[in-house]
């Protein structure tokens, strides 16, 4: 099974480091999740795999601003990197992720990205018409297009000016660190980074990273974009 990797990296003023390989556990993971769906119309069995490498939290903010996606909580950390595998919408299963080389002092000081909604509009998306279908209903659906994007461009726009954010790590032995803050309001931020959260890697077991906007259909309203399962061993 080939794997594609979305390499996210930090600046670096020299050579850039090579990319470590693929986790096996990652691998198992990706390739169970395809075999439960052979040949599905939906994308249920996609998978896309990203490297976060270490202090990459400018890219990491310029890739999610760039998806215009339906709200999006991407983790990235100051000091370690991590392997991400990511499911389809359809599939509604939050992503999971592996730390590559675990901080000596058991303490992840961890960021996570999150972008406003682009798809909070008062229109439908046009469906498009058959390749045969006459020209007026290609010039109409254009038409509908564009009131539709613009529609999605406005509102993602007022989001960015005025979204507050909200952060949690639950923990395996069930506590939870919460924590929120807001958008500057000055200029638009189609990508806004948290502050610096410690996680508690002492705590072993699987730890859930969750992040969505005030308003919004919360982070299990779209696990597959705002749901992280950090698994901790």
């Amino acid at each position: 099974m080939k794997i594609d990797v979305t390499s996210l990296r930090a600046d670096h003023a020299g050579k850039t480091p090579r990319r470590p390989p693929i986790p096996q556990a990652l691998k198992d993971v990706a390739a169970a999740h395809a075999a439960k769906y052979p040949n599905d119309k939906e994308d249920m069995g996609w998978t896309g795999v990203t490297y976060v490498e270490k202090g990459s939290v400018e890219s990491v903010k310029q890739y999610t601003a760039d998806l215009q996606d339906a709200g999006n909580a991407l983790p990235v950390a100051k000091n370690a990197n991590l392997y991400m595998v990511g499911f389809s919408y359809h599939a509604s299963r939050p992503r999971e992720a592996w730390i590559q080389d675990p901080p000596k002092d058991n303490t992840l000081q961890l960021q996570v990205v999150l972008t406003p909604s682009w798809h909070v509009t008062r229109y439908a998306e046009p469906a498009a018409p058959k390749d045969d279908a006459p020209q007026a209903e290609w010039d109409a659906y254009d038409a509908a297009w564009d009131k539709y994007e613009k529609s999605c461009t406005e509102n993602a726009t007022k989001f960015a000016l005025t979204n507050r954010y909200n952060v949690e790590v639950h923990y395996p032995d069930g506590t939870v660190d919460r924590h929120s803050f807001a958008v500057n309001g000055k200029e638009p931020e189609f990508s806004s980074a948290s502050p610096v959260i410690a996680v508690d890697l002492a705590k072993k077991g699987d730890i859930k990273i969750k992040g969505w906007a005030d308003g919004s259909a919360g982070a299990d309203g779209y696990a597959s974009a705002r749901v992280t399962i950090l698994h901790n061993t």
